[in-house]
This record gives C-alpha cells, sequence and structure tokens, in this order.
C-alpha cells in the first residue's frame, strides 16, 4: 500500500484535482445561467430552458481544457521541472513528469466530450427556437417571437415561418 501511494498517489492527486476543476467549472456556469437575477438571459430561458446552461457549462469546460491542453507536452516547461524542481522528491516527481502523455490524452477526452454536449445543446436550442417561431397556438414562445419582428435586437434569431432548423443553424454559423 506504501509503494503504491508513492508511486501512484501523486498521478491520482492530480486527475482529482483537474476533474474536480472541471466538474466546478459546469456546475458553477451551469447554475449561474439557470438561476441568475437579472434581465440579462430572462427570455432567452424561456426559450431554450436547460439549454443555455448546458451549452454555457460545456463551453466553460471547453476553454480550460483547451488551454491546458498544451501543458503536459511542453518540453521546455517539462525539462524545467526535472531540472530545478525535483530536488526533493526526485523520483516521484520524475515519474509523474513521465506521464504527462497519458494527462494530455485524458484531457483530449475531455475536449471531446464537452464539445458533443455544447454542440448538442446548440442543436437542442435551434430547434426550440424554431419550434416557438413556427408554434400553430398563441403561447408564450411565439408572442417572444414575434415582440420585436422589426427592430433590434431580436429574442428569437429564427425570422421565417415554417423553416428548418438544420438550416437555420448553418445559417446561424455563417452570420457569427
Amino acid at each position: 500500500m506504501g509503494n503504491w501511494v508513492l508511486n501512484e498517489g501523486p498521478k491520482w492527486l492530480i486527475m482529482l484535482i483537474w476533474f474536480g476543476i472541471n466538474i466546478g467549472l459546469f456546475i458553477g456556469y451551469f447554475f449561474y445561467y439557470q438561476y441568475q437575477d437579472g434581465k440579462q438571459y430572462f427570455y432567452v430561458r424561456q426559450f431554450i430552458g436547460f439549454g443555455l446552461p448546458f451549452a454555457r457549462g460545456a463551453a466553460a469546460c471547453l476553454n480550460f481544457n483547451c488551454m491546458l491542453i498544451l501543458l503536459p507536452v511542453c518540453r521546455n516547461l517539462i525539462s524545467y521541472t526535472r531540472q530545478y524542481l525535483c530536488m526533493c522528491c526526485k523520483r516521484n516527481l520524475r515519474r509523474q513528469l513521465d506521464k504527462n502523455i497519458t494527462f494530455h490524452k485524458y484531457i483530449a477526452y475531455a475536449i471531446c466530450f464537452f464539445t458533443a454536449i455544447h454542440a448538442g445543446a446548440h442543436c437542442f436550442n435551434v430547434e426550440l427556437f424554431v419550434e416557438g417561431y413556427n408554434s400553430k397556438s398563441v403561447n408564450q414562445s411565439l408572442l417572444l417571437s414575434t415582440l420585436s419582428l422589426y427592430t433590434e435586437p431580436w429574442v428569437n434569431p429564427v425570422r421565417e415561418s415554417n423553416s428548418v432548423s438544420l438550416l437555420e443553424g448553418i445559417s446561424f454559423q455563417i452570420i457569427i
């Protein structure tokens, strides 16, 4: 047990800290955009509900992991760490520095995971915008869609009836 703690303990501690930061970022941004007091995202939340906080939480984790992905494979940083910071615990820290590619892969997997959540949330959001504009009954989504039909800013970016959500999503990407 003692050898495992010396050999594998630092790796799992770093993984636990990294995983905790990802979970904290996602939950923090999720609750911020879902339960934020104020007027900034009130009507958007009325349209898409949980789509906004899922997209924003995943985007925050994507930003963090995309910032972090190159650090484990930065040769100069690893060489500096080996040379100057490994004085007190040479063997254990050097062993962890040799596992940098594994951590790089874990970060890449997290990027893929959060990209899927982010893209799925955006597809869900576009579908709800199109559905809100094409609503046959007079409800809150239809009223919000026609609220500012000829003026800026629009609550609902969909401006045509019977539009296809895939084409609307592509046009949003081209405009932005």
